[in-house]
């Protein structure tokens, strides 16, 4: 009997150390499947970091929203990026607030500074993960389309209840993958 007991509650906690990143997959591709999709344009981020291990760094156009200067934000604050598209169908911060809209789309977002009536702030996705032998040819292509004046390089995101997630990278107007494709193509024919 107690030999039964000990099986049972190591069961109990192996099941429950599965059930966290099971629950975050499961989430995660439920975004992807059903969450509303935005192209976030990206600007250029220092040549210097802008690669780190096997994700591209990614800078964002948009990283701050003016805001009623009756509102409060404080360093580090989680709050709420109301998002819409603008005229050319990419991603437009609208509105900033500290709590929970009750409808529309919306990332949560982290707080980096507050000044009376604006607010800069900081996406949940500001790295883009990929394959280790693809990653310094696309941090490559990523710094070009976006110092060379070109900046036709943003991502795609999903979002859904506030949360977002990368749905793709796309450099010089091409998926990352077709753009590392046609770029290995031009290099070898070379």
């Amino acid at each position: 009997m107690k030999n039964t007991a000990r099986w049972i509650l190591f069961g109990v906690a192996i099941a429950a150390q599965l059930a966290v990143p099971v629950s975050m997959i499961v989430g995660s591709e439920d975004i992807l499947a059903s969450g509303v999709r935005y192209h976030f344009r990206t600007r250029p981020v220092d040549p210097e970091d802008a690669f780190r291990g096997k994700y591209v760094a990614l800078g964002f156009e948009e990283t701050s929203c003016a805001v009623d200067t009756m509102l409060r934000f404080k360093t580090h604050q989680k709050a709420y990026a109301l998002i819409a598209r603008d005229d050319s169908g990419f991603a437009q911060v609208t509105g900033l607030t500290p709590r929970r809209p009750a409808h529309g789309d919306y990332v949560k977002v982290v707080v980096t500074s507050f000044r009376r009536g604006w607010v800069d702030f900081r996406y949940p996705f500001e790295k883009y993960f990929l394959e280790e032998e693809n990653a310094p040819r696309a941090e490559g292509l990523y710094r070009e389309h976006n110092l060379g004046g070109n900046q036709d390089t943003y991502v795609v995101v999903r979002v859904k209840n506030g949360a977002a997630v990368i749905e793709d990278l796309v450099i010089g107007g091409l998926p990352v993958r077709e753009a590392l494709r046609q770029d290995a193509a031009k290099t070898g024919a070379e």
